[in-house]
């Protein structure tokens, strides 16, 4: 079996080859009795220095890869082997039938195999370098369909960790790569490996390594390749202590963080030198997936507690529906049974403290009810199911203008927004004048004579970009105060619960709006509701 040297030796031998013959051909033509021996040199002396300088690239790996110094070798030696022949050929149709004397002057003799050497290293590059680029393209075409399958894998897994462990055995059972692992990103220092493929003895877990191509990785949001980009040592700091010829290290980037890396292995140098920007694309479609899994994972986690909230809400619900208000109806009936609540102070102090608890029990159902999620509702008619709010609601002389499309609809549970009504009216009535029914007090004849004095409100609803708004035109208000009057229990009427307007923001949270109080265009309150999906 023929032994070939390798590139740095061939080219370290040629190289001395052309040089010698350099300094040879030079010495001939200084010797020579003519000066334009010179010109006759000037040819072979060029192609010796050709040769040598070829010697230099050669060694340094400029030309061929090592791999392919084989078939150079043969390239060299066959047309060297012609070109001798070639020299061999003229010399005797020269010297030997013609009868020329070329023994003085070697230089025909020593150009013409010169020039071979040149023709085969010229034609075996050439080869090589075909080969290189198809063996290249054909790597490419595999890492290609390998990384669009593993790519799939992101896509199609139902879980996180099924999405890691399949990108990894995709690229480990490729012709391309290797073996591969994930790392993911924990808290502080530490990272737990979470899937591995190709490699035997991984750890549960690994610790930063400060310099390493894993922190770079996550702290540049790029591909690290090793030893490409980072010396040899570092390349040997990592966790496994893998020696692989190359390996690429991807950042699993998601849309807020770096969910951790993944890194591939292979058995040849400069493995993913073209692959950059595909396998930079492979970590962004995995943090993408990975930010889906934990999106989804995260409103499982919220659907199923708020199940179990809303069977809370239910028992509550029973608990307040039957447990109370069926002893407060008794106990109102037999309070109502002894005597005139006029004429006995126990029986009317009885009568108005259940009476209270009876509108503070509605609230309370109501502030339960309200807490329920909504799904999937229909399309409600706002400016109808505003009218019908306002003939449920103790008006008094308060006028209601809506200035809403008839055809302006918003996906809503419709009991649920006349109730936003109601309170947002009944709030603007008791709270909206100066002299509101909520702030007379005293027998009955005196409440109708206050509330007949009182001077007329307005409430408007009317249309936002994307919602609609409830004002008044009474005293509004305070700046102050306008975040307190959601809390529950805040309320500035003696007689109130405190739980209207917190009622309203649990069901427009619960449809996924936003509301807002402010000032309207006279002074009164105005509260803004957007639901970013009114028609």
């Amino acid at each position: 079996m023929l032994i070939v040297p390798s590139t740095r030796l061939s080219g370290g031998l040629l190289t001395g080859l052309g040089s010698a013959l350099a300094v040879f051909l030079a010495y001939d033509a200084v010797t020579s009795p003519s000066p334009l021996y010179w010109v006759v040199e000037a040819y072979p002396i060029l192609l010796a220095l050709t040769l040598s300088g070829t010697g230099v690239l050669l060694a340094r790996g400029h030309l061929v890869a090592d791999r392919y110094r084989g078939r150079l070798f043969a390239w060299t030696a066959g047309s060297t082997a012609v070109f001798l022949l070639l020299t061999v050929y003229l010399y005797t149709l020269l010297v030997v039938f013609a009868g020329n004397d070329l023994r003085p002057t070697p230089v025909a003799l020593i150009t013409i195999p010169t020039f071979g050497v040149l023709v085969g290293l010229l034609v075996g590059v050439y080869d090589a370098r075909n080969r290189e680029r198809g063996a290249a393209i054909e790597r490419l075409s595999q890492a290609n369909n390998t990384l669009r399958i593993a790519t799939g894998e992101a896509v199609e897994r139902p879980d996180r960790t099924a999405l890691e462990r399949a990108v990894c055995a995709r690229l480990a059972e490729s012709n391309a790569y290797d073996a591969a692992w994930v790392v993911r990103s924990d808290s502080g220092d530490a990272r737990t490996v979470s899937a591995s493929a190709g490699l035997d003895d991984v750890p549960g877990s690994t610790e930063s390594g400060g310099a390493s191509a894993f922190d770079a990785a996550r702290r540049t949001h790029s591909v690290q390749l090793v030893p490409d980009d980072t010396p040899a040592d570092d390349a040997r700091q990592n966790p496994l202590g893998t020696d692989r010829a190359s390996m690429a290290v991807v950042p699993l980037v998601g849309a807020d963080r770096v969910h951790g890396v993944l890194s591939v292995y292979a058995a040849r140098q400069n493995a993913f030198s073209h692959l950059r920007d595909v396998f930079d694309e492979l970590g962004e479609t995995i943090g993408r997936a990975i930010d889906s899994h934990i999106a989804r994972d995260a409103l499982s986690r919220r659907e199923k507690e708020l199940e179990r909230q809303n069977e809370r809400l239910d028992e509550f619900a029973s608990v307040v529906s039957h447990d109370l208000r069926n002893p407060l109806a008794v106990i109102l009936g037999r309070a109502e049974l002894l005597s005139d609540p006029s004429e006995n102070e126990h029986s009317d102090a009885i009568l108005r403290a259940g009476t209270r608890m009876e509108t503070i029990i509605a609230d309370l159902l109501a502030l339960a009810r309200a807490r329920r999620a909504v799904e999937d509702p229909p399309s409600v008619a706002i400016a109808a199911t505003a009218r019908d709010a306002w003939a449920t609601v103790d008006t008094h002389n308060c006028t209601l203008d809506v200035s809403l499309a008839e055809n302006a609809t918003t996906p809503a549970n419709r009991a649920r927004l006349r109730t936003v009504f109601e309170n947002l009216f009944r709030n603007s009535v008791d709270h909206g004048s100066t002299t509101p029914h909520s702030h007379v007090s005293g027998t009955p004849t005196a409440r109708d004579a206050a509330e007949s004095d009182a001077p007329s409100l307005t409430v408007h609803v009317g249309p936002l970009p994307d919602g609609f708004f409830v004002e008044d035109d009474g005293c509004g208000i305070p700046a102050n105060r306008r975040e307190d009057v959601f809390e529950r229990g805040y309320t500035t009427n003696t007689d109130g619960t405190g739980f209207g307007l917190s009622i309203v923001a649990q069901i427009i949270d619960t449809h996924g709006w936003t509301i807002s109080v402010t000032e309207s265009r006279t002074g009164g309150a105005r509260f803004e509701i957007r639901t970013n999906a009114a028609d």
